[in-house]
């Protein structure tokens, strides 16, 4: 499992096994456990650029009005070869102003990618996946899409060979007790199955996932729990 790309906060961290290969039957498999017994730090880990093939980079930028970023901009996708020179003009991928300060990108092994923010507001996590090329397979999407949209406000991917993919997300909730969700989309941004609950509420608080899966299509997260203890 890579560390989520964008902040960890971790008193302990839990980890959790899933059925995640196309022909099984997702849900958890296994037990929750500790994988360490101290508190963490606060780690940040950028999350803007990956690699998806040897000397090419994806690489998405934010491009705002102002110098902090502190209203709505835009996101662009940027392919750049190992000289750091563009090798195609760069993309917009976003349809309404966002808010550039929450971007993430994530890479399949054959070169697909999905780029992923939040609302102006904050309130919904959205996504756009890309094939090989760079070139969009779906326009902009909700990782859910309730009505209205209160969250999540963050969620990590994992990207398939087949430009497939797993969202994983902590539910938004104004109690100290909030779940972790996982769902599947094919290539073009479709639904494979409904969300799955892949932690229950308990006390503590549980944030920023990290999600990974092995060779026999298993899937394993991994994220910060903590509370107000």
């Amino acid at each position: 499992v890579h560390l989520p790309r964008w902040m960890i906060v971790a008193n302990l961290a839990l980890i959790v096994l899933l059925a995640g290969s196309a022909g099984g039957e997702p849900g958890p498999v296994g037990n929750e456990f500790p994988a360490n017994d101290l508190r963490a730090p606060y780690i940040y880990v950028s999350g803007t650029e990956c690699e998806p093939v040897d000397g090419v980079t994806a690489r998405v930028v934010g491009i705002c009005p102002d110098t902090w970023c502190s209203e709505p901009g835009d996101l662009y996708l940027e392919k750049r070869d190992a000289n750091d020179d563009l090798i195609v003009p760069r993309a917009r991928v976003n349809d309404l102003p966002v808010d550039t300060t929450g971007k993430q990108i994530a890479c399949g092994a054959a070169g697909h990618v999905v780029v992923s923010w939040s609302d102006v507001d904050g309130s919904c996590r959205r996504f756009r996946p890309y094939d090989p090329q760079l070139e969009p397979t779906a326009g902009p999407s909700h990782v859910y899409t309730p009505t209205p949209c209160d969250g999540p406000d963050y969620a990590e991917f994992w990207v398939d060979v087949d430009g497939s993919f797993v969202a994983v997300w902590h539910e938004v909730s104004g109690t100290e007790s909030n779940r972790l969700l996982a769902r599947r989309f094919d290539e073009h941004a479709r639904p494979v199955d409904d969300a799955q609950v892949v932690s229950a509420p308990t006390p503590g608080w549980r944030h920023w996932p990290a999600v990974g899966f092995d060779s026999s299509g298993f899937m394993l997260m991994a994220w910060p729990h903590y509370d107000s203890a």
